[in-house]
């Protein structure tokens, strides 16, 4: 049917949808919506309607694009690297959709940018990485004109998506080569490893294990705090027997590792800080707060335990309201914690809440 239409001299291989996109453009895409320039039928008697959007496209369709994009690719004016509405090119369609032939036949043109950007500023390669296009990712690499590590408009590499979205295969491509460089941060300040945490990823971050030293770099102490807070242990675990982190780091509120295991009631993470010898468990945030008043607020009972066993968690500790933990624990009505800290002998009743 391609061949039938591109015969008649009126037809343009490079008309456009509403979108801007061309025949190529969706042929790329395999699995997406075609548009052709001419009212014809598919093999299996399915319409396509020409110049009117996009049509319907059939269901088992999928293995003919290929052989659409090779018989596009062979007329002599068709624009290979045109871009639709959205700055996107049939590269990097067939990149996000997986489809290897075709990016395969796209690239063996000497005029089809491997790194043309998309209006979000994202290449085929970040689309690929993305969705876990380990084969296209793959075909990018190998050339030696496609940039591994172009950021997008919020700074973020295709390193940094693929990592987000946990796809450990496509993460250890990016990683074999000397030339990736891990430690770009995104808008936001993240790098590979915030993300890793951020979307508790260990299988990416145990990736590194394997990584030289000196390439890497982390800057994420406020994605240990989330990781902490969402309670993945395993991860916090790797990263602090690597030395990546100092365990007594405070975010900008002023929360510590522990405190932010105290509000999520996280045991594990939390008899893992205790057991270092280097952690301050009294360390305040912002509003002076510490990890047992957190704790106490929030009827983390097993955290409340665990803290005072240690001689050096000071219970009768104000905050800035010069509310205590016995205080914090009456006012949030969590009987259970309020008994285990009447039960510490060096704990004062008389000092509840306000100035002492």
């Amino acid at each position: 049917m391609v061949k039938l239409l591109l015969e008649h001299g009126d037809v343009d291989p490079d008309s456009s949808d509403r979108s801007g996109r061309t025949p190529l453009s969706h042929a790329a895409g395999a699995g997406h919506e075609v548009t052709v320039v001419r009212r014809g039928h598919w093999g299996d008697g399915s319409i396509c309607v020409c110049c009117s959007g996009l049509a319907p496209v059939p269901q088992a369709a999928g293995r003919r694009y290929e052989g659409v994009v090779e018989v596009l690719l062979q007329q002599g004016n068709v624009n290979a690297d045109l871009s639709d509405d959205h700055g996107r090119t049939p590269l990097s369609y067939a990149a996000e959709s997986g489809s290897e032939g075709i990016v395969k036949l796209v690239l063996e043109r000497g005029d089809v940018d491997p790194d043309s950007l998309d209006k979000d500023g994202r290449t085929p390669l970040s689309h690929a990485a993305q969705n876990k296009r380990e084969g296209v990712v793959r075909l990018l690499l190998q050339r030696g004109d496609a940039n591994p590590n172009l950021p997008d408009v919020d700074y973020t590499t295709p390193l940094q998506y693929a990592a987000s979205h946990g796809n450990e295969d496509v993460v250890r491509l990016f990683l074999e080569r000397v030339d990736v460089g891990p430690n770009s941060p995104d808008v936001d300040g993240r790098r590979l490893l915030d993300r890793a945490a951020i979307f508790q990823n260990e299988g990416v971050l145990k990736l590194w294990e394997r990584v030289d030293a000196d390439r890497i770099f982390f800057s994420g102490l406020e994605a240990l705090a989330v990781a902490a807070e969402s309670g993945c242990e395993g991860l916090v675990e790797l990263l602090l027997e690597r030395g990546y982190l100092d365990p007594n780091w405070s975010d900008r509120i002023g929360s510590t590792q522990l405190s932010y295991a105290a509000k999520g009631g996280c045991k594990r993470l939390a008899k893992l800080l205790l057991a270092r010898g280097d952690v301050n468990p009294d360390l305040p945030d912002v509003n002076g707060q510490t990890p047992l008043s957190h704790a106490a607020e929030c009827g983390s009972e097993q955290i409340v335990k665990l803290l005072l066993e240690r001689r050096d968690v000071n219970p009768n500790l104000r905050d800035r309201n010069g509310d205590t933990p016995l205080h914090d624990a009456v006012m949030s009505k969590k009987d259970v914690v309020m008994l285990l800290l009447l039960k510490r002998e060096d704990i004062d009743p008389n000092q509840l809440g306000g100035p002492g």
